[in-house]
């Protein structure tokens, strides 16, 4: 079948004046999976934190999620959308989210949907690259664009395909965090690294 993905890489909290602060570094706080377009997250959400959301569609051809929102911070941006043939791969995220029990509501329709929670990201600009890809595979790729993995950064790497029956595995160095299976519809999964 038809595999599609998208990485992400956010920077980590900068301390005061200049370099990385080692004291801090990106931490996986929660995660939480649908199939369908609104999830509450389990635990409520730490003022600061980033939250990233993995959408995967079998949709056609025609994207239908239009925005992704949450009750607390209200809309979030989208990163990356990936037509990979019989659907779509969506990457969404808020930076510098406010302190809450946030439910995560997708626009326009719904898929497989993974959302994580992640401590230790600057407030602000904390997207430092995006790449994708889409083509038919047994190995989901998505390479940055320039070298990865320095201190202070965190890589997000999101992907998804339709006509599966069971649940992606994490690529080599990453941790598979939440993975959302609908058996032979959509199938997606977030990872870090």
């Amino acid at each position: 079948s038809l595999i599609a993905g998208a990485a992400v890489v956010a920077s980590l909290l900068q301390g005061a004046g200049s370099g990385v602060n080692a004291a801090i570094a990106p931490a996986f706080v929660q995660g939480a999976t649908t199939i369908g377009s609104s999830i509450a997250l389990t635990k409520a959400v730490t003022a600061g934190d980033l939250l990233v959301a993995d959408i995967t569609t079998n949709d056609s051809g025609t994207d239908p999620v239009t925005g992704v929102a949450d009750n607390v911070n209200g809309a979030w941006t989208r990163a990356s959308s990936v037509d990979y043939g019989n659907g779509h791969v969506d990457l969404y995220y808020l930076q510098n989210s406010k302190a809450g029990s946030a439910t995560v509501t997708l626009a326009g329709g719904g898929g497989a949907v993974t959302v994580a929670e992640y401590s230790g990201i600057v407030a602000a600009s904390a997207l430092d690259q995006v790449t994708n890809a889409s083509g038919s595979s047994s190995a989901l790729k998505a390479g940055p664009t320039a070298a990865i993995g320095g201190a202070g950064e965190l890589v997000v790497g999101v992907g998804g395909q339709s006509n599966a029956g069971s649940g992606l595995t994490a690529g080599s160095g990453f941790t598979l965090r939440e993975s959302a299976v609908s058996n032979w519809w959509a199938v997606n999964g977030l990872e870090d690294s």
